[in-house]
């Protein structure tokens, strides 16, 4: 994909109306409340029917895979440490009946949550014996020395971009956590990937 094009897709449109943490949305006939959860996205919003027992999860929460969460250009602070966070969140909704915007519903959010924490926390185990066995840790290269469900060398495009983005996310993180030194350039090596 072009940079422009990709540009494009990253900048983020003006909401026509805002809905805020803990909202109720007007709906007619029902009481949905918004339940924000940053992360995947810095806007993200879970919508709960308590009535109904479900939370709609969008991308935060899936069933079988992690949600893509990304340093990119436009990212601000910390976006998988909002992520975390929005886990934590979730948890507390454990009785509910998930309904995600990929692949299918599901039961036991909070066993769901713990098995993605788990995941990034391996993740980041990963990413520590990468940064110390590499002589020059740059993001690229750390990427490429991690597990990936399709292996690196089958990443083109836009999956290694992702892939990319999803390292620079996790080494924020662990720089934002004081785990690692921060990196001098790494929103440049996001605007890089574009």
């Amino acid at each position: 994909m072009r940079p422009d094009r990709l540009a494009a897709l990253l900048e983020m449109p003006e909401p026509d109306r805002e809905i805020n943490d803990g909202d109720l949305l007007p709906l007619a006939g029902r009481r949905v409340r918004a339940v924000w959860t940053p992360g995947h996205t810095p806007g993200h919003l879970c919508l709960h029917d308590a009535e109904a027992g479900v939370l709609l999860t969008g991308d935060h929460l899936l069933p079988r895979i992690s949600p893509n969460v990304a340093v990119l250009p436009t990212s601000e602070g910390d976006p998988l440490g909002d992520y975390l966070a929005s886990l934590s969140r979730t948890a507390g909704f454990g009785a509910e009946e998930a309904l995600p915007a990929h692949e299918y519903r599901f039961r036991g959010i909070d066993a769901r949550v713990r098995e993605l924490v788990e995941h990034h926390e391996a993740r980041e185990a990963e990413i520590l014996r990468a940064v110390e066995s590499l002589d020059e840790p740059t993001g690229w290269a750390v990427a490429a020395c991690l597990t990936w469900s399709r292996g690196w060398d089958a990443l083109h495009g836009m999956l290694r971009r992702m892939a990319l983005a999803e390292t620079l996310a996790h080494l924020h993180h662990l720089a934002a956590t004081g785990t690692l030194a921060p990196a001098r350039h790494s929103r440049r090596m996001a605007k890089s990937m574009i």
